[in-house]
């Protein structure tokens, strides 16, 4: 067949030719299209900022991702096999962008045809900053409190602060990074504790090594003060009669909170020692007060004391020698039936001697 015959073939109806020919074609693709199933895939969304550009606010964690094949080759395709994320590298201006949404396939799935990928959501809007970097410091998250009588003095942490990096805006707002909880529930002693810190911001980013953090707890220091409290005057010569002026106290101490508020004065706290007086007169003698190991005496008045010693008339002396007397004789009494007691045991048979002897006998 020679070429113009050929052409006048063609040329021969060719509108209709043409016709016939582009339905085919739109035949072919609609009946390829209409067998294709539809699905749908949950994407985790990341953020590629390489760049001096990063999020100024929350970004979606996940993007529905549609997905149109075969069926056989969509239940190969899982979302281990796809990726999605924001490309902010080629921005150089702060501001809010709609920022497309990029989908890249894993290799084991490119050869698939047909099939047809897209988001569900072709952009993000979004407000973008720059990026900065801030010192910030480290905050405990103290919860509770020591036992009763103790308090904290001191907290220390190391480091005590931490590089964070993120959105200027976002970094000009943060005060502090905090730690995990450190239970002080009736602790008594100090301690030191390695604990994580919290990172609630995705939208910064920054060492999350783990800090120490140092506590000291000691007691709580109390002041009390003890009002005209009696003075005890002991080691007085018996041919003596002492008297104080004056006869009372008042003084003040500090001390552990427990112990101090426990702590009650006695006959014998405040007292004086005038065991070295041999003579009969007016001393002026110091006032000791008798405190327990913990507790530490700030002041006290008066100092010293004026202590009159008299002697004894002869009708005091008398009696005095004649209780001293009695006390003797009635501690003789004492031991002398305790003595008699004793014998009297000794002459009771212990139990079963009777029938020893009973026995001994009739053998």
């Amino acid at each position: 067949m020679k070429v113009n015959e050929l052409y006048k073939i063609i040329r021969r109806n060719w509108v209709v030719k043409l016709t016939c020919f582009v339905l085919a074609i739109f035949i072919y693709f609609f009946y390829r299209t209409a067998s294709l199933q539809s699905s749908t895939l949950v994407v985790p969304l990341k953020v590629s900022s390489q760049g001096n550009m990063v999020p100024a606010e929350t970004v979606p964690s996940y993007v529905r991702v549609l997905l149109k094949g075969r069926p056989q080759d969509l239940a190969r395709i899982t979302n281990q096999n796809i990726s999605t994320y924001l490309n902010l590298d080629y921005y150089t201006e702060p501001g809010e962008y709609a920022i497309p949404i990029q989908i890249q396939l894993a290799p084991e799935i490119l050869g698939i045809s047909p099939l047809q990928v897209t988001a569900e959501n072709g952009t993000i809007e979004m407000t973008i900053a720059e990026k900065g970097r801030k010192q910030i410091p480290v905050k405990p998250d103290i919860q509770g409190s020591p036992a009763q009588g103790y308090e904290i003095t001191n907290i220390s942490i190391n480091p005590s602060t931490v590089s964070v990096f993120g959105a200027v805006p976002l970094l000009e707002s943060m005060g502090e990074v905090y730690t995990d909880e450190i239970s002080m529930d009736e602790r008594r002693t100090s301690f030191t504790q390695t604990v994580e810190l919290i990172h609630d911001n995705q939208l910064v980013s920054y060492n999350a090594e783990p800090v120490s953090v140092s506590v000291t707890i000691q007691p709580i220091t109390l002041t009390r003060r003890f009002v005209d409290q009696t003075i005890y005057l002991y080691g007085v010569n018996p041919l003596f009669i002492a008297q104080s002026e004056p006869d009372r106290v008042t003084f003040t101490l500090t001390g552990n909170q427990n112990q101090l508020e426990a702590f009650v004065p006695e006959l014998h706290t405040v007292r004086i020692d005038c065991s070295n007086v041999k003579e009969p007169g007016v001393y002026d003698l110091p006032v000791e007060i008798v405190l327990p190991a913990g507790i530490r005496l700030v002041s006290q008045n008066p100092r010293t004391v004026k202590v009159a010693l008299v002697p004894v008339s002869e009708d005091q002396v008398r009696l005095l020698e004649t209780e001293i007397i009695e006390d003797e004789v009635d501690k003789e009494v004492v031991i002398e039936d305790v003595i008699v007691e004793e014998d009297a045991q000794e002459d009771v048979n212990p139990p079963g001697a009777d029938e020893e002897t009973s026995r001994s006998r009739v053998q």
